[in-house]
């Protein structure tokens, strides 16, 4: 008996998205700058992550890039590539989560979760690069943009969910 396969234009072996999301990963902790233990911890759970994706320990990872974040000076280029690439790795962490090793992804399959990445990313990195932009003052000179952000965050996730729900009603 012979076995039959289907062939898809524009599809990508689920492999290559493990190997993606573990790729993704290291780059973006080496670039974040933890500390060694906090790099390999990182590593290590990207690993396990890529390859069981259903112990979820690729989103790992990303506490691991806060941490860094957190320990070290900030910088805009930095922080907007590590908002990026942290987005990417819940992307790419969700699209392994739910394909086999044998699957092939077509990339149309995952055009909208990379839409909705992009959509988010245009919003976000123009507030990364404003947030820059505000000089650095030591003690509470700036304290008060603490509960603004935060209002603002609450009005766009109200906003979205808005949004979001319109969307869902029947026509």
């Amino acid at each position: 008996m012979r076995a039959h396969r289907l062939l898809l234009r524009g599809a990508v072996p689920a492999l290559a998205v493990r190997v993606t999301l573990f790729a993704v990963s290291v780059a973006v902790v080496g670039i974040a700058e933890p500390f060694p233990l906090w790099f390999w911890v990182a590593v290590v759970l990207a690993g396990v992550g890529a390859v069981f994706p259903r112990t979820f320990a690729a989103w790992g990872v990303i506490p691991c890039v806060g941490v860094a974040v957190l320990s070290s000076e900030p910088e805009a280029w930095r922080t907007a590539i590590l908002v990026l690439g942290v987005h990417l790795i819940h992307v790419l962490a969700s699209v392994t989560w739910i394909a086999p090793w044998s699957a092939w992804i077509t990339l149309s399959a995952m055009r909208p979760s990379f839409g909705r990445m992009l959509a988010v990313e245009l919003i976000v990195q123009p507030v990364i690069l404003v947030i820059g932009l505000i000089p650095r003052v030591s003690g509470a000179g700036f304290a008060w943009l603490a509960p603004l952000g935060a209002l603002a965050i609450v009005g766009v996730a109200m906003l979205m969910r808005r949004v979001h729900d319109e969307g869902e009603q029947p026509r």
